[in-house]
């Protein structure tokens, strides 16, 4: 009986490379939010109530920028504020949305390569929810996981 040899190579991607997969955001996600609050899973209280800075998708409709200098609040587990939309499904109103963070380091700890987004895309404000990593089933646009997160209030101009 022969055995053979099998050489398993795995190669790290860089995120530059891995951008390549962007796809046009859906459309809840197709705005300018200059006024929004965050809602951190690990305090009780508003983390920011930005007016005047932004989270958008206008001038490239396949990535999410965030203005960090009203709100310094963290979003999307981004400290850099860019990110690609990779992928999306929709179930009537309410979306799922991956986003791939482009900061150049991610130490899974505060930034995070991918970001699961559940929006509710039916009124003004824009409900929406963030995790880190993958969507989770007890995710809703309003409400988290145990494992935590954060919830948004989004207006649109």
């Amino acid at each position: 009986m022969e055995f053979f040899k099998i050489t398993i190579s795995f190669q790290k991607c860089a995120t530059h490379e891995l951008s390549a997969a962007a796809i046009t955001c859906p459309d809840p996600l197709l705005a300018n939010f200059n006024n929004y609050t965050v809602n951190m899973s690990s305090s009780s209280t508003a983390q920011c109530t930005a007016s005047g800075g932004y989270i958008h998708v206008c001038s490239n409709t396949d990535t999410v920028e965030v203005e960090y200098s009203v709100c310094p609040t963290i979003v999307f587990y981004s400290t850099g504020g860019l990110l690609n939309c990779v992928h999306y499904a929709n179930a009537s109103t309410v979306y799922y949305v991956n986003l791939l963070n482009l900061d150049s380091s991610v130490d899974n700890t505060v930034n995070y390569h991918y970001t699961c987004l559940v929006i509710d895309y039916t009124v003004s404000p824009v409900f929406m929810t963030q995790v880190p990593r993958k969507c989770v089933s007890d995710q809703t646009p309003t409400s988290l996981p145990s494992s935590g997160g954060a919830t948004f209030e989004l207006y649109a101009n």
